[in-house]
């Protein structure tokens, strides 16, 4: 899985990145057109841009998270992560965010919007930046050389050289595949050109070189919109997660999951299979140990998921199908272990007591193309995201004491509707063989 770059303290799994702060210098003009592409020659030119991001719990007075954030402008604005801020996001009165410059001197900086989906956003410092980067407008070519700065694990400023190797294919919001080693405190560090422009944001990695970047035309967006003419920062960046939230289901569950019905061959039956183009698909078989029974597995997922807060991870969804059928089980002991599969608990579904329900669920029985069902529909309710659940549908079918196939979806940041829907479009495509 993808590791988010956050250093947070009491939290080593979450990494941040950090970035390198500006004091006073002579405003620098040094946008190249072209550059050389040397390592030295780009620290030395575009480093000064980029700033150390922290978030300093007022309680204690210490730093709670560790980020980096680099300038776009000369009046202050600046680029990070939301998830570096998004403690912030969520509990105002706990927490500051600030950036610390050439100095170690700290400054409050004001968060002025966010991207959630992409995980984006813009701050401001009251007084001018002397050093700042701009976005390039042009597409970088696969094995561009590219180089990312910020402060891994919180040490000095640090430049990494690596190649830009495309767009993630499984995945519904564009990440750019980074062939370079970023690490714990260099989220929302600035990916730039031979040329110093920047191409992406450091967010991710899975290690061994492989690590992830959100276009740069994301942060673009987000920069245009903020210091749009009569913008406000809102009242409630919370609710605003919430409005993002929304939308994203939209797009990424209501109106593309199994509206195309791909189906795939288990046993005796037609199945679901890749609902949409950003998820992927995995199979396997095997006998039990004992020789009793085999069973055979189809899974499906996602690879994006959205970081909301250090306890609630949202936007996954996956299906798992199981065809069980008995080699020497007599039909009751083939009854019981069917039935362990159906009420399984769901995996993959991130989040404290304080940010969801418990789940509850209507079972129910259906006959469909022929088929029985037992299904159950289970939902959990965001607490302070009103309108948004996380959605577990399982069925399993009935009627053949020999063999069976259980399913399940789960959906996660979705509202009432669009679980309902996607259930019924998901059992739609279920089929007998026979």
């Amino acid at each position: 899985m993808k590791m988010i770059l956050m250093d947070k303290l009491l939290l080593p799994v979450l990494l941040a990145v950090s970035v390198f702060a500006v004091a006073s210098l002579s405003v620098v003009s040094v946008w190249a057109e072209e550059g050389d592409g040397d390592a030295a020659a780009i620290f030395e030119r575009y480093a000064a841009a980029s700033v150390k991001i922290r978030v300093v719990d007022e309680a204690s007075g210490a730093k709670s998270v560790i980020g980096t954030g680099f300038f776009v402008n000369g009046d202050g604005y600046l680029v990070t992560n939301y998830h570096v801020i998004s403690a912030w996001v969520h509990d105002p009165e706990k927490y500051r965010v600030e950036f610390v410059d050439r100095d170690k001197n700290s400054h409050r900086l004001q968060v002025m919007n966010i991207d959630v989906v992409n995980d984006l956003a813009v701050a401001r410092v009251e007084q001018s930046a002397d050093q700042y980067l701009r976005f390039s407008d042009r597409e970088s070519l696969q094995g561009t050389r590219i180089f990312s700065f910020g402060f891994p694990h919180d040490y000095a400023i640090t430049i990494v050289e690596g190649t830009y190797n495309g767009l993630l294919e499984h995945a519904f919001y564009k990440k750019i595949h980074f062939t370079g080693s970023l690490n714990p405190g260099m989220s929302g560090g600035p990916a730039v050109n031979a040329a110093g422009e920047v191409v992406g944001v450091n967010v991710a990695t899975s290690g061994n070189q492989v690590s992830f970047l959100v276009p740069v035309e994301y942060a673009h967006r987000l920069y245009d919109a903020t210091v749009a003419e009569g913008y406000q920062p809102p009242e409630s960046f919370v609710q605003l997660v919430a409005q993002q939230l929304m939308t994203h289901q939209q797009a990424y569950v209501a109106d593309k999951l199994f509206v195309t019905q791909q189906t795939v061959e288990m046993g005796d039956y037609r199945v679901p299979t890749a609902p949409a183009h950003f998820f992927n698909c995995w199979g396997s078989s095997s006998d039990a140990s004992d020789g009793t029974s085999r069973h055979t597995d189809h899974q499906c997922s996602t690879e994006d998921y959205l970081f909301i807060s250090n306890s609630h991870v949202v936007g996954s969804a996956y299906i798992h199908h199981i065809f069980l059928e008995s080699l020497d089980l007599n039909d009751y002991q083939f009854s019981h272990l069917y039935s362990s599969k159906f009420s399984h608990t769901p995996g993959g579904l991130k989040a404290d007591a304080d940010e969801v329900t418990g789940f509850r669920c209507q079972s129910d029985a259906l006959l469909h193309n022929n088929l029985r069902y037992k299904t159950a529909l289970c939902l959990r309710r965001y607490r302070k995201m009103e309108g948004l659940y996380d959605a577990v549908f399982k069925l399993a079918m009935l009627g053949d004491s020999q063999r069976g196939m259980a399913s399940e979806l789960v959906l996660s940041g979705v509202t009432f509707e669009t679980a309902v829907e996607t259930s019924r479009r998901y059992l739609e495509a279920f089929s007998w063989n026979r």
